[in-house]
């Protein structure tokens, strides 16, 4: 039915804008060839299929909404999140299809909840497995001492859009000089809990605080479905901008005017065992377009930032994590050589030759196999 290699793609979120990674990952799939087709279970099916083809037209025809009776002719599939290959198993067992299957953190990759260890245990002794692709250490060594170590492989990290890797992030030099200059610092997450907890909405708002207080002068954005109902009355003389939610194809024009991105995210918020993967993927967009990062790391899954050199690898308490950037900021051009620093980084550590080339290389394999 179709020319070699014969790979569909199984998802619950792509072509939504709002999902940057999968549509660096997914796209680099069906530029390729590995992949031919990917089926989703989206809702506004047509909608955002639409909108997906005014930047990707030449992509938009291989994007089909989710059958099981579409999954015929192919000899692979490929899937992300454990909810995800949960939810497709029994179909997928139906049809007698080999899949490939990436645990992302989030999407029920939980090692506390029974009810998810036995979701995971029931994936990974499925016969059909094939390859599992981890992306933080800790999954690598849980998910190593479940099955068997020669199928579980780690690709340290997450996909990221060829738009962030054009010149231009590194030869900035609009960073205050001074603290009387203008300091434009952000938080941009989507919204998983009331509060924003998870990601730590209020700590950003608190630490910005201090920094506010310290008499620096700021330009605060919430990039997400915030608004001033959601903002304590005790950071109402804040000077906060809500840009609302902004699309993948458009953060970056948004990342490469701000100085400083503070991200206080926390574990087992969401659940007991909830992790968020380190670093986030807003957080490696905003490094490639040259803003300096605050960043958590509170499950220690730090592979590669060298922390004051690269980033700040901030405690989880706000007044703790703006003492550090008045530190950084104490001293004439060290955000800027700490923001070009963490470019650097993760211009190697997140290009295509490190996230998608691997990725494309293991689904020839089981294909192969």
């Amino acid at each position: 039915m179709y020319d070699q290699p014969s790979v569909v793609i199984l998802d619950d979120w792509f072509p939504s804008a709002t999902t940057g990674f999968r549509i660096a990952e997914f796209n680099y799939m069906l530029e390729d060839g590995v992949a031919q087709q990917v089926l989703t279970t989206v809702g506004a099916h047509e909608e955002l299929v639409e909108k997906y083809s005014r930047s990707f037209p030449h992509l938009a025809s291989k994007i089909r909404p989710y059958s099981s009776e579409h999954l015929d002719g192919y000899e692979l599939a490929y899937i992300n999140f454990l909810n995800n290959a949960s939810y497709f198993l029994d179909d997928l067992e139906g049809k007698n299809l080999p899949f490939v299957v990436t645990l992302y953190p989030g999407g029920g990759l939980n090692f506390e909840l029974p009810e998810q260890l036995e979701k995971l245990d029931r994936v990974l002794s499925s016969k059909l497995l094939r390859r599992v692709i981890t992306t933080q250490p800790m999954v690598t060594e849980l998910v190593s001492a479940r099955i068997s170590k020669e199928i579980v492989t780690e690709i340290y990290g997450v996909p990221i859009n060829p738009r962030y890797f054009v010149p231009g992030a590194g030869v900035r030099f609009d960073y205050p000089a001074s603290n009387r200059d203008i300091l434009r610092i952000c938080f941009a997450a989507h919204r998983y809990t009331s509060d924003g907890a998870d990601k730590g909405f209020e700590d950003f708002l608190i630490c910005a605080s201090e920094l506010h207080a310290a008499g620096l002068s700021l330009e605060i954005s919430l990039v997400g479905p915030w608004s001033p109902e959601d903002v304590d009355t005790r950071f109402s003389g804040l000077p906060i901008t809500y840009c609302g939610e902004i699309s993948a194809v458009l953060l970056r024009e948004f990342f490469i005017s701000q100085h400083l991105l503070i991200s206080l995210n926390k574990p087992g918020i969401l659940a007991p065992g909830a992790f968020d993967g380190f670093p986030l993927t807003t957080v490696v967009e905003a490094a490639l377009s040259g803003v300096a990062l605050v960043m958590t790391d509170e499950m220690i899954q730090n592979r590669d930032f060298v922390d004051g050199r690269d980033a700040i690898i901030a405690s989880a308490d706000p007044a703790k994590a703006s003492l550090r950037i008045l530190e950084i900021l104490s001293h004439p051009g060290a955000l800027r050589e700490m923001a070009q620093c963490g470019l650097r980084r993760v211009r190697v550590s997140h290009s295509l030759v490190a996230q998608l080339e691997p990725r494309v290389l293991l689904l020839r394999e089981s294909l192969a196999n």
